[in-house]
């Protein structure tokens, strides 16, 4: 990544976990590096965010994301998680009622953040689902969910282990994969496996 980040690199994004293989990636070191060169770091954590505790300010990421779906939530709407510096100095690109203070003929001043980027109408039934899914998460609480995910995780990767002709991708250790199992059966188009999948 250092060779690849240079003076001109203006953003750098990167998923903190794969929804392919499960690797989680070691975001505080790639964001450390994008900000030695002055660039800002995006950070997907549309998979990571439900599966792991993830805290912004021990990354150090300027920005991240993830979607209400993942999180047992509302599918069509997501969080994006930025810092207040950056995000006040940012100009509104989507326009609508909610994000204005007040308006004239000749201009118009933005409302407070995070307001000033929710344009139109808010999709509040969705807001209330996601909000009910983040508190599920935290009467559960991570520990629990990060030990029955494991537990489900080795029992997986065991029986994946055991079946002829298939070959799982990714690291030879189920905790690596986060619950997350990709496999390839050798001789067999991934449509044919998934068309001949049972159905119920």
């Amino acid at each position: 990544m250092r060779a690849a980040v240079t003076d001109r690199t203006k953003i750098v994004a990167m998923t903190q976990m794969s929804n392919v293989l499960g690797t989680v990636n070691d975001v505080k070191t790639f964001a450390a590096v994008a900000h030695e060169k002055g660039a800002l770091f995006v950070c997907d954590g549309a998979q990571s965010v439900p599966h792991m505790p993830v805290d912004v300010r021990e990354l150090g990421v300027d920005f991240l994301a993830f979607s209400g779906h993942k999180m047992l939530g509302p599918m069509g709407i997501g969080v994006l998680y930025g810092r207040e510096e950056l995000l006040s100095k940012m100009q509104p690109f989507l326009f609508g009622g909610e994000m204005i203070e007040y308006v004239t003929r000749e201009d118009a001043t933005w409302a407070e953040l995070p307001h000033k980027f929710e344009a139109g109408t808010v999709n509040a039934a969705d807001a209330a689902g996601l909000q009910a899914a983040i508190e599920c998460y935290k009467r559960y609480g991570f520990d629990e969910i990060v030990k029955r995910e494991e537990k489900l995780g080795e029992y997986a990767f065991s029986v994946l282990k055991r079946v002829p002709h298939l070959k799982l991708l990714g690291a030879d250790e189920a905790a690596a994969h986060h619950g997350i199992f990709s496999f390839v059966l050798e001789g067999v188009h991934p449509h044919d496996i998934a068309d001949t999948a049972p159905r119920c």
